[in-house]
């Protein structure tokens, strides 16, 4: 039903069927999906809660990239920050539209690109001198994970929602800047 970037970890979903994938895939463009990702940013987004509605289109400058366009496609990210340990923060994110790399676009254009995003985030380390928390801070892939996802049951029946665990290097990264998963629900 849906595609994830290159190094975004999390939910997935598939259709078992033809039917079932063309129910989805209606919910899905219907706006019935609640799509939530997890990410660790660089600095502490302010106000904590609040919505980016800039329009996305491609860089013409580089052609893997996509930028803050005016005459973009319509483009909603809402956010929360959860957390903020020195130097990053762990923010919550609901995309409202699906542009391609829109949440990486919305967070660097805010000027806080996600931690190990090497397309959209800039230097690595931000200023980290401890070496323990420059390694956790320095992960093999950007920490953007799709959390969960949840699809309104049929009528009669309850929605379904799925919940991926946190991958390894997110894992690390939190434990390394003192946030407790708890902190996540």
């Amino acid at each position: 039903l849906h595609r994830l970037d290159r190094g975004t970890t999390g939910v997935v979903l598939l259709a078992r069927g033809c039917e079932a994938h063309r129910e989805l895939l209606r919910r899905w463009q219907a706006g019935e999906v609640e799509k939530t990702y997890l990410a660790l940013v660089w600095g502490h987004p302010r106000p904590r809660e609040g919505s980016w509605l800039q329009p996305v289109g491609p860089d013409r400058r580089d052609r893997r990239r996509m930028r803050v366009e005016p005459e973009g496609k319509a483009a909603h990210t809402e956010y929360r920050v959860l957390a903020t340990p020195p130097h990053a923060a762990l923010v919550r994110l609901y995309p409202r539209t699906g542009r391609t790399h829109q949440l990486r676009v919305h967070l660097a254009w805010a000027g806080h690109p996600i931690v190990g995003d090497d397309l959209y985030g800039g230097p690595r380390h931000r200023g980290v001198r401890d070496d323990t928390l420059r390694r956790a801070l320095a992960p093999p892939h950007l920490l953007l994970h799709a959390w969960r996802m949840t699809v309104p049951g049929a009528p009669g029946t309850p929605p379904l929602t799925v919940t991926a665990p946190l991958p390894a290097a997110l894992a690390l990264a939190l434990a390394a800047l003192g946030i407790d998963e708890e902190r996540l629900q």
